[in-house]
């Protein structure tokens, strides 16, 4: 009788720190979606809620067991310290996101408060165990946070480049006719054909693994 209740009451901590989390941060996220589906270089995101809710799964027994200890550990103490760190965390997370409304990235800051608020609410409604149990989903909401432009033009870059060459110099040790050349900052593999013709491969950084 005890496993029903036990799974109801995981039930009801978990949407209270879901249900709080996806009210503040519904905008931010709404942005982060449109940004995968509309941009390759952040389609990758669109796969986080499936693997978040897999880690989560993953951890169901520990969350039901940490919540046994909590009522053991617990039940004599007037204001427990997890709770002052839970809620100072979540006062952080506030300040950032605050903070990071005046900046000109305000989505990178909203998605770096996200894992501070979920980790200041899992420490006020569960206990440190359970923070620690989930410590890697939590920090793995950091993939929410989109990526500089000019990083992942930096990146790209040096990707493409690297590829470019090893795929040139492949080619030339099995004694194909290919050249390597630049064109608008891209490097170009150009394969000669009998005949004189000629078919140009531009490595870009869709090319380099980024999109």
């Amino acid at each position: 009788m005890k496993f029903p209740s036990s799974k109801v009451a995981l039930g009801t901590k978990l949407a209270a720190i879901v249900l709080p989390a996806f009210a503040i941060y519904y905008q931010d996220l709404t942005a982060v979606a449109n940004e995968a589906i509309r941009g390759e270089p952040m389609s990758n995101l669109l796969a986080m809620p499936f693997l978040f809710g897999y880690l989560i799964h993953r951890k169901r027994r520990t969350l039901r067991a940490t919540m046994e200890s909590e009522s053991r550990t617990t039940s004599g103490e007037r204001i427990p310290t997890r709770e002052i760190v839970g809620a100072l965390l979540c006062l952080l997370s506030f300040l950032l996101y605050w903070q990071g409304s005046y900046t000109f990235n305000p989505l990178e800051y909203h998605m770096i408060s996200l894992p501070i608020f979920i980790a200041g609410l899992v420490l006020v409604i569960f206990n440190s165990k359970t923070l620690r149990a989930l410590a890697f989903p939590v920090a793995f909401l950091l993939f929410l946070v989109p990526p500089p432009l000019e990083l992942l033009n930096t990146m790209g870059t040096a990707l493409s480049t690297a590829s470019s060459e090893t795929a040139y110099t492949i080619l030339r040790s099995a004694g194909l006719p290919v050249a390597l050349t630049w064109q608008y900052e891209n490097p170009v593999i150009t394969l000669e054909r009998p005949g004189n013709t000629q078919i140009a491969f531009s490595i870009d950084i869709a090319c380099a693994g980024l999109a």
